[in-house]
Order: C-alpha cells, then sequence, then structure tokens
C-alpha cells in the first residue's frame, strides 16, 4: 500500500495511542500520512504532544481551527489534507477506533482487491452507509466526486455525499465484512470520562480498549494517563 496516503481527523482533546503504535509499526506501508486536528473546545488539548510523539513517523499536522461561515467542519478538514495528497493512488480514509488484528493479511487483501479483481473503492458499511472508519477510495474516482464529505441535514451523514456520488459513477465498491474491529463512541466516551462521567457507549469494550492503551509500547502524555487509569479504577466490572 505504499501508494497510499491516510488521512485523518483528530480532536484536540483525545489521544490514540493504539493508533499512534499502529502507525509508527506500519509507517513504511504509507506515502503521507495527514492528521487534521479540529477543535473541540473542551478538554485538555493534546496537540503539542501528539506532534511531539509522533515525529519520528513524518506525519503532516494541520490545525483545522478556523471553519469558515457555512462550512461543514469534517467536509473542510479533509478537503484542507487533499490539498497535502498530491501522488498516491489511493487514498485511505479512516478514523483512530478502527483496529486492524492482522495487519499483513488486512493489506494484503487490500492490494488484491484492487490490482487483481480492479476495484476502486473498499470500505466498511454500517447499514447501507460507507462509513469513514475505514474507507479506500482510488485518487481517480475520487477526483470524479464532488468531493463533498460534509453530511446533508436530515439525510446523509458524513461521507454520505461521497458515497452518493461514487454510486452514480457506479464505481465498483467491494464491501469489508471481517478482519477488523470499530471502536463505536470512542470519542464521546473519551468526553465523558474526561470530565469524571461513565462511559456510556459499549462500555465494556471501552475500558478494555482502555487496557489496551495502557499496555501498549508507545509514548503517552501522563495527563492522558490519569484520566485513563482513573476511569479503569473507577468503572471496570472485570478486576
Amino acid at each position: 500500500m505504499k501508494s497510499t496516503d491516510v488521512i485523518v481527523t483528530w480532536p484536540d482533546s483525545c489521544d490514540y495511542p493504539l493508533w499512534r503504535k499502529f502507525i509508527r509499526t506500519n509507517r513504511e506501508l504509507f506515502n503521507e500520512v495527514i492528521v487534521v486536528f479540529t477543535k473541540t473546545n473542551q478538554g485538555t488539548d493534546y496537540r503539542d504532544f501528539i506532534r511531539s510523539a509522533m515525529c519520528p513517523d513524518h506525519v503532516h499536522f494541520i490545525d483545522n481551527y478556523i471553519l469558515p461561515p457555512g462550512r461543514d467542519w469534517r467536509d473542510y478538514a479533509v478537503n484542507r489534507a487533499l490539498m497535502y495528497s498530491y501522488n498516491s493512488e489511493w487514498i485511505w480514509f479512516t478514523e483512530q477506533d478502527f483496529s486492524i488484528p492482522n495487519v499483513g493479511k488486512f493489506f494484503r487483501f487490500i492490494n488484491d482487491t484492487y490490482y487483481i479483481l480492479g476495484v476502486k473503492v473498499i470500505g466498511v458499511k454500517q447499514g447501507d452507509r460507507l462509513h469513514p472508519c475505514c474507507l479506500f477510495i482510488e485518487r481517480k474516482q475520487l477526483e470524479k466526486t464532488r468531493k463533498n464529505f460534509g453530511i446533508d441535514p436530515g439525510r446523509l451523514d458524513h461521507f454520505g455525499l461521497i458515497q452518493e456520488d461514487l454510486e452514480a459513477l457506479r464505481s465498483p465498491i467491494y464491501t469489508l465484512e471481517n478482519d477488523f474491529m470499530h471502536y463505536n463512541g470512542l470519542s464521546h466516551n473519551y468526553r465523558l470520562i474526561e470530565q469524571g462521567e461513565a462511559p456510556n457507549y459499549e462500555p465494556e469494550k471501552f475500558i478494555d480498549y482502555l487496557k489496551q492503551c495502557v499496555q501498549v509500547d508507545i509514548e503517552k502524555d501522563p495527563r492522558f494517563m490519569d484520566v485513563i487509569t482513573r476511569t479503569i479504577a473507577k468503572f471496570d466490572v472485570v478486576k
């Protein structure tokens, strides 16, 4: 997947040690890794720590702090990231709560699906929605869309307009159904625990994720680890 750029948006009040470890371990698989920080107006700002911790990983960081009137925050963030994505055949839009247990197997399958089967779009579906937790799009196909990653209020969530464009283009789409884990609601639970509240979305799975964050061998911000360890001590039902 060396001809792939990675694009993620990143709330400034969150850290994702497991995802940072994934990038550290597998950095050679990708061309550009582009992170767009978004402002949450709450909690601790971890941007300086994350920039420092990921310095060895050659990540391009963007601050998406000034949102033009009328623009959707995610559409604006992703399009800013695309300004720094030039040459790769593929772009992988992903989220930090997307986990791949067997990285080698996963990306061999992605390669085979593209180069052997000729599929132009590969992603995860939740219901009928192509979910931005994991969406590979061939650059040539993306350039044919409106590149609008925002919502259509009351009708479509983020990336829904992109999906409409791809389907109108009759782009071959392959839906991934296994060999991954998606921790839904991760950023929402982070927000709750920083306020001292209990996680309320799949809490047992979230506590298990926090335990993995404690154990992973990667740089960690003491402020973030304090929140995590207090949360595990308070809400872990499996001691």
